[in-house]
């Protein structure tokens, strides 16, 4: 008798949580790191165009500057 309820046990702990975790779609560990590291690198991406952006602003507001004194200067 025990065997048997071991076996009904296993099996109905087996369907419930693969019951369960149809109904609940959460997304796998992998995906969510996937996700994650995807989010991070955009994020680098970002970052790293605002900086070049801020940068090329600076060095066209410099040259501009020089422009303007080499003018006034000649």
């Amino acid at each position: 008798m025990k065997a048997l309820e071991w076996i009904i046990g296993i099996v109905a702990g087996f369907i419930s949580g693969l019951a369960l975790r149809i109904w609940v779609k959460e997304p796998s560990v992998s995906k969510m790191k996937y996700d994650r590291k995807k989010e991070e690198f955009y994020n680098a991406g970002r970052n790293q165009y605002e900086d070049i952006q801020t940068t090329k602003e600076k060095m066209r507001m410099e040259a501009q500057k020089n422009l303007t004194t080499e003018r006034g200067t000649s």
